[in-house]
């Protein structure tokens, strides 16, 4: 996604890439953006823009240089913050994303499988 342009990802479809940061299945360049609902993304996401959104579907990997990841909701594996924001509001990971919540909202339970889902706090 170069710059100023948006790229849409909606459905149940497959992006396959490498799963590298080098050679990534996206990259969003700077002020790119992208919106992910229901897709799923087979390898890296390199992000550098202004926004990433994904509120359903599953990412192997994101690699966030720059800008702010909102996540709503899906899966995502791996994630890994070179500089970018990550505003993480539900969804399910494959590891511990505490250190990228507002904890005073949202909680971390971890899951019998390994996997930790983010859920609101109760008012």
């Amino acid at each position: 996604v170069d710059a100023y342009n948006t790229l849409n990802l909606y459905g149940e479809g497959i992006v396959l890439g490498e799963n590298t940061a080098v050679s990534p299945a996206l990259a969003i360049g700077t002020n790119g953006s992208a919106n992910i609902n229901g897709t799923t993304i087979s390898g890296h996401v390199s992000m550098y823009g202004i926004n990433l959104n994904i509120s359903s579907g599953y990412i192997d990997v994101i690699h966030g240089n720059a800008g702010i990841c909102n996540i709503m909701g899906g899966t995502v594996d791996t994630i890994y913050s070179n500089g970018a924001d990550y505003v993480i509001t539900g969804g399910t990971f494959g590891s511990d994303v505490s250190k990228y919540l507002d904890t005073e909202g949202y909680t971390v339970i971890p899951n019998a499988d390994g996997t930790y889902t983010v859920i609101a706090n109760e008012s």
